[in-house]
């Protein structure tokens, strides 16, 4: 399965070291490209996930800027492996509750990757329902640990993320079915 998309992601300062130097809000402009793979091992869901992202990334020349003086290109593709263990399936409805584990893989690469090849990792425990094969809802745990794209006194800063994620999954089949004879 294939799909492409486009985000539109504003960050906002948080933690002891903000993200760029000068502790400002910035937006990201971003494109993206996925090729997933789903298979059953079992009971088990198995999912594997490419994307290809195209970033355009605000940045600041100086503080003294209250908008992103350039939006430089950057490349990055992210490898997601995801579990989905079903728990109950409710036989009148259809419904189930599954628990859901993955790993995500993120790289950054290009001419305008900085300090960090290696950009974050997010692994996330969550619990889902299947509603139906259209819509899903999860929430759980997530942790991520982020690269800075810049050094400070020389050295790579890693930051440490612990948060709670909430997902909703909607799959909508466009494709025209031809009708049964």
């Amino acid at each position: 399965m294939g799909r492409l998309g486009y985000g539109w992601i504003e960050t906002f300062p948080y933690g002891e070291l903000p993200i760029n130097k000068w502790g400002k809000q910035f937006s990201e402009h971003r494109i993206f490209e996925i090729i997933q793979y789903n298979h059953q091992e079992n009971r088990i869901n198995l999912i594997h996930r490419i994307m290809l992202e195209q970033r355009f990334v605000g940045v600041f020349a100086d503080s003294t800027l209250t908008e992103e003086s350039s939006f430089p290109l950057l490349h990055r593709i992210r490898y997601l492996f995801k579990l989905e263990v079903p728990m109950v399936t409710f036989k009148t409805t259809g419904h189930a509750l599954y628990a859901s584990f993955y790993d995500e893989l993120f790289i950054g690469f290009g001419e305008n990757v900085q300090a960090n090849i290696f950009d974050q990792n997010r692994i996330g425990c969550l619990i889902g329902f299947k509603w139906s094969d259209s819509f899903r809802f999860e929430m759980g745990y997530l942790n991520q640990i982020v690269q800075f794209g810049r050094q400070i006194e020389s050295k790579s800063i890693f930051q440490y993320n612990h948060g709670f994620a909430i997902n909703a999954i909607v799959n909508l089949d466009l494709a025209r079915k031809t009708p049964k004879p």
